[in-house]
């Protein structure tokens, strides 16, 4: 199980890797968000960002009941600052669940189906939490290719960039 120091470490890494691809998706061309991305597995930046996002709704909205789900409809996330907003409302949830939480609530465990016609799981809230993190971690990757398929460049987001970054701040 992971603990608080570990998910609030991968919570600043997540952040940190967030603003950077956003200072390259302020600079796209209009449309670009929503443009076909032939090659890359997904049909467009918008749907993966939805995706990643709709993950900390699903899970911690539906599944977890700790707030409202949002769920926006696509033409709601038709462009950056609608995505920005639809994370930050979920990331919100995430840091209130969190900081709420006991060390014996992070290790309270939740069983059920979570995937069609698998059979159930039991994880722990921090298993949980864990996993939304890596989930967006995982799609870094997706966003790049993403973005390389358009003729973008794609940002550097390497934890060890974060790491240099976050030991510099530390010692000032």
């Amino acid at each position: 199980m992971l603990t608080r120091d570990a998910l609030d470490e991968l919570y600043r890494y997540t952040e940190y890797a967030w603003d950077v691809f956003a200072e390259t998706m302020r600079g796209l061309p209009p449309g670009m968000l929503t443009q076909a991305a032939p090659g890359s597995g997904w049909p467009s930046l918008r749907d993966c960002y939805r995706h990643v996002v709709g993950a900390y709704d699903g899970w911690l909205h539906y599944s977890l009941k700790r707030g409202e789900l949002i769920n926006p409809p696509p033409e709601r996330l038709g462009t950056w600052d609608g995505i920005e907003d639809y994370r930050r409302r979920t990331r919100a949830t995430f840091r209130r669940t969190l900081a709420a939480v006991s060390d014996d609530g992070l290790a309270a465990t939740f069983a059920g189906v979570y995937d069609p016609g698998a059979a159930p799981e039991t994880q722990s809230l921090a298993d949980i939490l864990g996993n939304l993190l890596l989930h967006e971690r995982g799609h870094h990757g997706d966003l790049s290719t993403l973005l390389y398929q358009l003729g973008q460049e794609p940002p550097f987001v390497d934890y060890r960039q974060y790491a240099v970054r976050r030991n510099a701040q530390a010692a000032q």
